[in-house]
């Protein structure tokens, strides 16, 4: 395949998972960064212990921007806590979905001009199906490791393939 369509395939497949802030002629020393939003609902006594958890390793990262809105990606947990013979607690579970949003800021960019803003306002609310999906279990003691266990899963299957992509067009 030419070199020239090999590359603006590239850029074009960037602009897609990454944004179109991914445009190596904007900044060419930008460094790599994802917008992440992580959302957890469940039990009420362990989502702010799961929140806090997964937001400390997300940023301990150090290439993760944690936002609640204009997101990349999204973590969106589901925490619970497992408990037999009554209040007993014996230990967690957290479902995790991956999703990528929709991003029409490609399609605005192709569609004519007067056409931009519908276009926009049209596929604002679309989201792509979850990309990943991991379920965890653990004892009463293991939340905190559960939750790195599941930053190290995000880390090494989403944000490595996006840093790669990223490395590969700011070259």
């Amino acid at each position: 395949m030419h070199s020239g369509i090999q590359r603006f395939l590239v850029l074009l497949t960037a602009m897609v998972l990454l944004g179109p802030s991914a445009s190596a002629a904007e900044n060419p020393q930008q460094p790599f960064s994802a917008r992440v939003k992580v959302s957890v609902e469940g039990h009420e006594r362990v989502i702010s212990a799961v929140r806090g958890y997964l937001t400390g390793e997300l940023q301990a990262l150090g290439d993760v921007e944690l936002v609640d809105e204009n997101h990349q990606l999204e973590l969106s947990v589901l925490a619970g806590e497992l408990s037999c013979e009554g209040d007993k607690r014996t230990g967690y579970v957290l479902s995790i979905l991956v999703i990528e949003p929709f991003d029409c800021s490609l399609i605005a960019w192709c569609a004519e001009q007067r056409h931009k803003e519908a276009l926009k306002s049209m596929t604002s609310d679309l989201v792509s199906y979850p990309r990943w999906h991991w379920l965890r279990a653990c004892g009463p003691a293991s939340l905190p490791d559960i939750c790195k266990m599941v930053i190290t899963d995000f880390n090494s299957e989403v944000l490595e393939k996006r840093r790669k992509l990223f490395q590969a067009i700011h070259r």
